[in-house]
């Protein structure tokens, strides 16, 4: 019959492989998108390209990325494991049916400047030299 093991046995001898596990995860992430990116890679198991994820996560929406992986993940697999593959085309094909967004107030504020400036012609200042040798300033020079 074999012995059995204490939990604080067990413990000690997982405790570096559990450590390497918690400083490795730690070290790719300092914000919150870099955990949802690297999240985004575990879960589709492409961590090789945790910093597209990461960068993609940086610059979409949660909502939208955590969509594209829920449909990866769910999708069936007939011809390979290449979940990465479809969550780049559900990305894809989700930031197609987005609304155009309408740019902001400043945007077109500034646009109508540069209208407005591109119709009226600029002005060009002539500056006469003015040199004043009558010999009445001459004398009121010295």
């Amino acid at each position: 019959m074999a012995k059995l093991k204490s939990f604080k046995d067990i413990i000690q001898k997982d405790r570096s492989g559990l450590i390497d596990s918690i400083t490795k995860t730690q070290k790719y992430v300092r914000h919150d998108f870099q955990d949802l990116g690297y999240r985004i890679a575990v879960k589709l198991n492409d961590l090789p390209h945790r910093s597209l994820y990461m960068r993609l996560a940086k610059t979409r929406s949660e909502a939208v990325l955590t969509q594209a992986m829920s449909f990866a993940l769910d999708y069936p697999l007939k011809y390979g494991n290449n979940r990465a593959r479809i969550f780049m085309w559900k990305l894809k094909e989700l930031k197609d049916k987005e609304p155009k967004t309408t740019p902001t107030e400043t945007e077109k504020e500034k646009s109508e400047k540069d209208a407005i400036k591109k119709e009226t012609p600029k002005k060009t200042s002539k500056k006469k030299l003015v040199t004043d040798d009558s010999p009445e300033s001459v004398l009121t020079r010295t």
